[in-house]
């Protein structure tokens, strides 16, 4: 059953991620750092994978289409989107900053997220 590829990468999803500064070394880079977070996050929320070996083996299963809306690199000698491997899911995510992955997280909920309203109704904004 084909998977809609906007059901799991949510909009805006990769620009939010993109606001996190990459750690890594400008050489031998595949992947971009936000596509490895988005990569990780919608494994993890719409598969419910909770490791770096189901997140990778997840990739492996995903159709081309979702590749390409998180942001995969193509490779032209296989004609394929690659999805990330297990090691470099885990030497990337290692080294990511956590305050700035929650910031990035957070201001991209916020945005999906209507401002609370007030429960008494006094005209008070909350």
């Amino acid at each position: 059953m084909p998977v809609d590829p906007a059901a799991v990468v949510p909009p805006g999803l990769l620009d939010a991620l993109a606001q996190v500064p990459d750690p890594r070394d400008r050489r031998g880079r595949r992947f971009t750092l936000a596509a490895l977070l988005a990569f990780g996050v919608c494994a993890m929320t719409c598969a419910g994978h909770n490791s770096l070996v189901s997140l990778a083996e997840w990739g492996r299963r995903c159709e081309q289409e979702v590749l390409v809306r998180l942001g995969c690199p193509y490779d032209p000698f296989a004609g394929r989107y690659r999805a990330p491997g297990e090691r470099t899911l885990r030497d990337t995510f290692a080294r990511v900053d956590p305050a700035a992955l929650t910031a990035a997280g957070f201001a991209h909920l916020s945005q999906l997220t209507s401002p609370p309203l007030n429960p008494l109704g006094d005209g008070v904004r909350a």
